[in-house]
């Protein structure tokens, strides 16, 4: 869709309301508090009986004269430093709190409260619509190293390292703040038990973890933030910081709402104009496959799972998954609001008004969105040139896969 052609095509009104007696009171899906009082936004001077999203492309020529982050000190920051590939050097001792780093190439609200609830959030959701925290082999008569890649604020970490007290839980991330013993410098130390180390790194730099360490490598939700570009150098790192033998897990998803409205069809277009403009392929998720293919990896397999977003299913169970996981995208969306409403030059108003929108269209269009799992193991005879020989792809993952913590 070009952006020209918003408008025409997208005639929907933006503003629900909800009738109460003769007066009619707008709500916002971004309250904090689901119960305290709704915000009106009768009194505005503007047309509510079509607010239709006044985007032209001199906005948008205009958008392009300025930095897109100036403003959002923090908020979400996109800043790819790949070309700062050798600031880490490879031998530089493991886990020192004193070594260089470069600056991160992406952060959420660091430190914000609502971030971190948003983090928690989706991790129990998907934990609880996932079947499981982790889908490979893990054994639990030895000690065994799993590093948790772009472990975010760590809530994976802790119920893996909760789960296998046996196994060392090594939590990665872009973000830095003052040394502390436990984490490395890291800002989690509230979520910490003994069996955790968090360290400092950039998914787009090498990553000073030794070759053929880890037993289990596990990656969640980095697609929205992953450069296309990187991807390749990302899986050639973890392969070789993986064990001989050792199982990589990839769960992620494209953001592509399936069965959309006018509505959310505008939303998808918006994060593709958003993602791509830092590098993003919107549509890479099921191209991991070859990728891992190309990096080495061997017995690939693949699990796509629909997830409702509302409470349309007829199904109790699906009901039930959709209630939560529109949750999820509600704060999302909240998450996204401050990068968007930049990138996408439309007003905090104008992007309330389409969320309000959105999240009835969930329900109304029964909307869903797929979420695939990627499982696969580095061959035992892996070396450097990793040849495409003998390696095997499965197309699925079993329904009684183990492990599902």
């Amino acid at each position: 869709m070009r952006r020209s052609s918003w408008r025409k095509s997208f005639s929907t009104t933006f503003s629900r309301t909800t009738h109460d007696k003769n007066s009619f009171t707008s709500y916002s899906y971004f309250d904090d508090d689901d119960t305290s009082p709704r915000t009106s936004l009768g009194s505005e001077e503007e047309n509510l009986e079509n607010p239709s999203i006044k985007v032209t492309e001199s906005v948008y020529n205009k958008r392009k004269k300025k930095s897109s982050f100036s403003s959002l000190s923090n908020d979400i920051v996109f800043e790819s430093k790949y070309n700062n590939a050798d600031s880490i050097a490879p031998n530089e001792e493991f886990f020192s709190s004193k070594q260089r780093s470069p600056k991160p190439f992406w952060t959420y609200n660091n430190g914000d409260e609502r971030e971190y609830d948003r983090q928690l959030r989706q991790h129990y959701v998907l934990k609880h619509v996932l079947n499981g925290n982790i889908h490979v082999p893990i054994a639990t008569d030895k000690s065994i190293t799993i590093l948790d890649s772009a472990c975010g604020a760590g809530f994976w970490t802790l119920d893996m390292a909760r789960s296998y007290p046996n196994a060392q839980v090594i939590g990665l991330d872009a973000f830095q703040t003052e040394d502390s013993k436990q984490t490395n410098g890291y800002a989690n130390a509230t979520i910490w038990v003994p069996n955790i180390v968090y360290k400092y790194g950039d998914l787009t730099t090498h990553l000073s973890l030794p070759d053929n360490y880890l037993d289990v490598i596990f990656q969640r939700d980095t697609m929205s933030i992953m450069p296309h570009e990187r991807w390749p150098f990302l899986l050639d790192e973890l392969i070789r910081i993986a064990k001989p033998g050792g199982y990589i897990e990839l769960v992620e998803y494209d953001f592509n709402i399936r069965d959309p409205g006018p509505v959310l069809a505008l939303v998808n277009e918006w994060y593709k104009i958003a993602s791509t403009s830092v590098g993003v392929n919107p549509r890479e998720t099921m191209q991991l496959k070859s990728m891992l293919l190309s990096a080495g990896f061997q017995n690939i397999q693949e699990k796509v799972i629909s997830i409702p977003i509302g409470e349309w299913p007829t199904d109790e169970v699906e009901r039930e998954k959709g209630f939560l996981y529109k949750q999820v995208v509600k704060a999302l969306f909240k998450s996204m609001k401050a990068w968007w409403t930049s990138e996408l030059a439309v007003t905090e108003h104008e992007y309330d008004k389409v969320i309000n929108a959105a999240m009835d269209e969930f329900d109304e269009q029964r909307c869903y969105i797929d979420w695939v799992i990627y499982t696969a193991q580095k061959p035992l005879n892996h070396d450097e040139n990793h040849g495409l020989d003998n390696i095997a792809i499965d197309e699925t993952i079993s329904e009684d896969a183990p492990n599902t913590v």
